[in-house]
């Protein structure tokens, strides 16, 4: 079988296609495993909060180092989880000069 130019053509054609479908899957595979594991480190973190403040039965602060080594997320995963969720909220913790000392998260 002898190939032509449009024969050719018409095969980088399809090798194009396959390969575009190829990297959109791969994508939206990457995208959505990504959202994923952001979800479940949220609820992680929801969990382990809503569970200390029913354990003492009051609202309970946790500090950032607290939540590393509880809950097993970095300190940036806990900031930025804690400004996606509406169910933990930021606190400051202040020095004896009004200054910010530390940050705390509650869950309400």
């Amino acid at each position: 079988m002898k190939c032509d130019l449009q024969c050719w053509a018409n095969i980088a054609s399809i090798i194009t296609l396959i390969i575009t479908a190829v990297a959109t899957i791969v994508g939206l595979w990457g995208y959505f495993s990504y959202r994923f594991n952001t979800y479940q480190k949220q609820r992680k973190l929801e969990q382990y909060l809503e569970e200390q403040n029913k354990k003492s039965h009051r609202q309970v602060q946790q500090s950032l180092l607290h939540l590393v080594r509880h809950v097993g997320l970095t300190e940036d995963e806990i900031i930025q989880i804690s400004f996606k969720s509406k169910r933990i909220e930021r606190r400051i913790k202040k020095d004896e000069e009004g200054y910010a000392k530390s940050l705390l998260f509650e869950y309400v």
